[in-house]
């Protein structure tokens, strides 16, 4: 019986550090075009592999970042090219690690490689203010609120109100994504190794 509370709880550890980001994990073309190119919004792929150097050290700020408030509106995908070639193959990439900003679906900008690992999170940033021009985004949809609900608020207040709903929801359907998941491992685990 300790041998099942010791895989339940490396389980259960695995799934909080998972839960944390906000990072959507490509396995296959169509997940890709479900995922990434048939919504609205604006997304930030980022195409790697596993034995790439680079893209393990930038992984780290990459996954940071999609945690930042100021881009909550912004979702992050990640696609590990060894597991899609046939996406790699389609989607013309010839270096990694590539960066692809796409909006409502339509490629706006790509960036192949990264110049300078510690400078990354900034370039990052700077990137994707530039593309998918958030500043000037919440600045209108801060104005907007406060027209119609005809008060003085301070931008970070706006700021605020607009964001949280979108972090809710993506947390929420984060997590029931990993709940299945983790509920499946475990059930196929508990019956290999308990006959259950």
């Amino acid at each position: 019986m300790k041998l099942y509370h010791i895989v339940i709880a490396s389980l259960v550890a695995c799934a909080s550090t998972t839960l944390l980001s906000n990072i959507t994990q490509i396995n296959n073309v169509e997940q890709f075009y479900k995922e990434v190119t048939h919504t609205q919004g604006s997304v930030v792929v980022q195409f790697a592999a596993n034995w790439c150097g680079v893209c393990q050290k930038v992984k780290p700020s990459f996954d940071q970042i999609s945690n930042e408030p100021e881009f909550a509106p912004v979702r992050f995908v990640r696609v590990d090219i060894d597991t899609c070639e046939a996406l790699r193959k389609k989607q013309g990439i010839v270096g990694i690690p590539t960066f692809m900003y796409l909006t409502d679906g339509k490629k706006q900008a790509q960036d192949i490689g990264v110049k300078n690992p510690d400078t990354f999170p900034e370039d990052l940033r700077t990137t994707m203010r530039s593309t998918f021009r958030l500043a000037q985004n919440e600045q209108a949809k801060q104005k907007v609120a406060a027209v119609k609900q005809g008060t003085t608020q301070t931008a970070q207040q706006a700021q605020e109100k607009v964001k949280k709903p979108v972090e809710e929801k993506r947390l929420v359907e984060k997590i029931k994504d990993k709940t299945q998941e983790y509920s499946k491992v475990i059930r196929k685990k508990a019956k290999q190794w308990f006959g259950w």
